[in-house]
């Protein structure tokens, strides 16, 4: 617990002897990096941390140095446009952003050894103090003494190996090695390319080993392809005897198909010949009705016009009418006066006593008048 305390709360030399045991993450829980399988967002360690994205933020910030020197890099502008181009494809959450914060598996693992209310994070700290307490009485004896013994090497080599398969640098496999073993990142890096005590370099025998592994798997195949030759010609005439036969039913599928095609052919032309007619067909009723549509026009224009005729010939008989009735207005109006201008004749004549000696006629114009016998 005391150790555990000091992974949080301790200097940051306690947080770097485990910081190269980045393959305690991938035992806690799936670690999902960007498309160049070297770094995350730190809304990706959120996520992996099932923790508040301000919180990593703020560890962050009170951290900053120690997670710099694991391989955290800010990226904004151009260098943030040519890291985008260098992904296999896009990645959403990259897109509209101006500047990003990447973290490496190293500062991954150091964020979970500093954030405490995380349950990813207590589960990674578990991890890496029983990593620690189960170290083997063979690995405690792994420890080097001025003197490189086939144990350390075959431990080298396993270590490189694994961790070159999961992505992890060689430099910080030689420091990770250098932590478990107490020899210093110099004195392993010299053993690894120079090599010492009379010995090659590890590197070079780890190159051997491959060779020798590929040569043997080499000569094992050979072997297996003699076994083999022997019972070949039995098995190429079956092969020769299966392809003709499915030789023969592609043939036939073959023949199928074309009178098939054949008789697509012939329904395709008639379909042809069938919609050519329904073209045609519509083309003349669309002639059809635009000669319909003239015919219906011209005969409104004529209606038109043989209406406003007879209008104008009854406009004018209204006004020979209306003239007449105006005449005839006027006649009765004379012929009324004429009629008042008798009676007070007549009356008149009665009392003169003239009326036996005196008579009406006419004159040429319809008008009576007096007249004395």
């Amino acid at each position: 617990m005391v150790v555990a305390v000091n992974l949080i709360n301790g200097s940051s030399n306690v947080r770097d002897s485990f910081v190269n045991k980045t393959e305690v993450l991938d035992k806690v829980k799936e670690l999902v990096l960007l498309p160049d399988n070297k770094f995350m967002t730190l809304r990706q360690v959120a996520d992996y941390y099932e923790s508040d994205l301000e919180v990593v933020r703020k560890t962050l910030q009170r951290h900053r140095g120690e997670l710099e020197s694991d391989g955290m890099i800010k990226l904004k502008g151009k260098s943030l446009t040519e890291y985008k181009q260098t992904l296999p494809y896009s990645v959403s959450e990259l897109r509209k952003v101006p500047s990003t914060q990447l973290l490496p598996r190293r500062a991954i693992l150091r964020m979970g050894m500093l954030l405490k209310n995380s349950k990813v994070a207590i589960k990674v700290r578990t991890y890496l103090l029983e990593a620690e307490r189960m170290v083997t009485k063979n690995q405690k004896k792994l420890t080097f003494q001025g003197s490189w013994t086939e144990e350390i090497d075959n431990y080298i080599i396993d270590v490189v190996s694994s961790n070159e398969s999961k992505g992890i640098r060689l430099n910080d496999s030689m420091q990770q090695i250098a932590d478990n073993i107490h020899a210093s990142v110099y004195q392993i890096k010299n053993y690894w390319y120079v090599g010492g005590q009379g010995k090659e370099p590890l590197r070079t025998r780890v190159k051997h080993d491959i060779q020798e592994t590929t040569t043997h798997r080499v000569k094992k195949c050979t072997y297996d392809l003699f076994t083999v030759a022997q019972d070949e010609e039995e098995i190429t005439e079956k092969l020769l005897l299966e392809q003709i036969n499915l030789n023969k039913q592609l043939f036939s599928e073959v023949q199928s198909l074309k009178e098939t095609n054949h008789q697509m052919m012939s329904y395709m032309k008639c379909l042809h010949s069938a919609v050519m007619n329904n073209i045609a067909k519509e083309e003349r009723a669309l002639q059809e009705h635009e000669q319909l549509k003239l015919m219906v026009r011209e005969l409104h224009n004529i209606a038109d016009l043989k209406n406003q005729e007879e209008t104008e010939q009854l406009l004018k008989k209204n006004k020979r009418l209306v003239k007449k009735l105006k005449i005839a207005e006027k006649e009765y109006e004379e012929l009324k006066v004429d009629m008042n201008e008798l009676i007070r004749r007549a009356g008149v004549s009665v009392l003169l006593g003239e009326t036996s000696r005196n008579d009406f006629r006419m004159d040429q114009n319809g008008n009576l008048e007096w007249f004395k016998k």
